[in-house]
């Protein structure tokens, strides 16, 4: 029998995913406070359950956690971010990774596509005045022609670019990769960083967080940025620098801003912050029913791995 501890709330309120889980027949302990657990209550948490494997979400798996955690061999990652992992001392202290990439990407599109016809076809707007009693019928602008700018190319971005394709934008794209071959069946262009800005309608960021994106998207990328532009970030939230961006678009330097994602989170938005052409949302990109049960289900599938209960599969699993 394997002790497995479930760090994620989001896992744990889902009872379909806990039944399949029980079903491997070992000892689970759920995380049945909800909580988001900081780095300190996580450690309290895998120590009291003795947990030989970990499923986790956005919890922090640092070199100081794994000290404290000796008996801990494997992490299930729920969900697709991988930036709170230490990755080297996973290697240090013989502990395995299971991850699937990708597997909420059609979930994260789907909220992108309702930023953008939202501020294009005027649908938050003409929402809220209607509540309101009042009928102003301005139905925006088509997507069809515009200028979208992919910035990040991997699973997400490649699925946007597909999501797109059909809708009639000009789809441009940078990726610090050659994604040549995955651009080519949506006819997504590769081009430089400012050229995106300059000429994009539409910048969706699709990056994963690292000391190379941390505030990737500033000051100095605003000023190089058509002002008509609606910049949407679904990725991390320390990716844009989010004050400087909202600013923009109160003076008018940028023609909106769309976030799933925020500095800290959970997040109050300020009341400047609140107006026309803003779009916030509290971190649902990869929270539909469907993208829940997926990433569930592939963590299930890494500890089924690690159990010896199926093949192992290729792809991006290592067991030291």
């Amino acid at each position: 029998m394997v002790n497995i501890a479930v760090a994620s709330p989001s896992f744990c309120r889902n009872e379909e995913l806990r039944q399949e889980l029980l079903a491997l027949q070992q000892v689970v302990v759920f995380n049945e406070a909800g909580v988001d657990f900081s780095e300190d209550g996580l450690a309290d948490f895998l120590q009291r359950s003795s947990a030989e494997v970990a499923i986790i979400g956005r919890e922090i798996i640092s070199a100081a956690l794994l000290e404290r955690c000796p008996q801990l061999r494997y992490i299930a990652k729920y969900g697709v971010g991988l930036d709170g992992i230490a990755g080297e001392a996973l290697g240090r202290h013989k502990v395995g990774l299971g991850w699937t990439p990708g597997v909420n990407k059609r979930a994260v599109c789907e909220l992108v596509l309702g930023f953008m016809l939202m501020h294009f076809r005027n649908m938050a707007s003409a929402n809220t005045l209607l509540k309101r009693g009042i009928w102003h019928k301005e139905g925006g602008s088509s997507l069809a022609g515009k200028v979208a700018g992919i910035v990040g190319f991997g699973a997400i971005g490649g699925e946007l670019a597909s999501c797109l394709q059909s809708w009639g934008l000009e789809l441009l794209y940078h990726d610090c990769l050659d994604r040549s071959a995955e651009a080519r069946a949506s006819g997504a262009k590769a081009v430089a960083l400012l050229e995106l800005y300059k000429h994009a309608d539409i910048i969706s960021f699709h990056l994963p967080l690292g000391p190379s994106t941390y505030q990737f998207y500033g000051l100095r990328e605003i000023a190089a940025t058509n002002p008509r532009a609606l910049v949407i970030n679904t990725a991390r939230g320390e990716i844009v620098d989010f004050d400087a961006v909202c600013q923009a678009v109160l003076e008018k330097r940028l023609g909106g801003f769309a976030a799933d994602v925020f500095p800290e989170e959970p997040m109050l938005i300020p009341p400047k912050y609140c107006g026309d052409n803003f779009y916030f949302t509290p971190h649902i990109g990869g929270n539909s029913r469907e993208a829940v049960l997926a990433m569930g289900r592939a963590a299930i599938h890494w500890v089924q791995t690690y159990l010896g209960l199926r093949p192992l599969p290729c792809g991006s699993f290592s067991k030291q």
